[in-house]
């Protein structure tokens, strides 16, 4: 999927325009496939979305304020808890 299509698919997501930001950057570290995937999961769990994007601001924002280089790994786990969680 083209990088604007995804982007789009972003910006319908329910989210604040900070977390629509946060996701943006996330998908830009995944292959087109995952990222394909990312946001269909997010499309058909609309409530995960919100709490994906709360958790990438945040990181996003630590990661600016402090230049926080290892916020993958943590960041990894929650994504894994989350994507599980029901």
């Amino acid at each position: 999927m083209a990088n604007n299509e995804i982007k789009k698919r972003i910006g319908l997501l329910p989210v604040t325009d900070e977390h629509k930001q946060a996701l943006t950057a996330l998908i830009s570290y995944f292959p087109p496939k995952d990222a394909t995937a990312l946001i269909g999961f997010l499309e058909e769990k609309p409530n995960r979305a919100e709490k994906l994007c709360a958790i990438m601001a945040k990181k996003f924002k630590a990661m600016r304020e402090e230049k926080v280089a290892a916020w993958d790994k943590a960041l990894a786990e929650e994504l894994a808890l989350l994507m599980q969680a029901d």
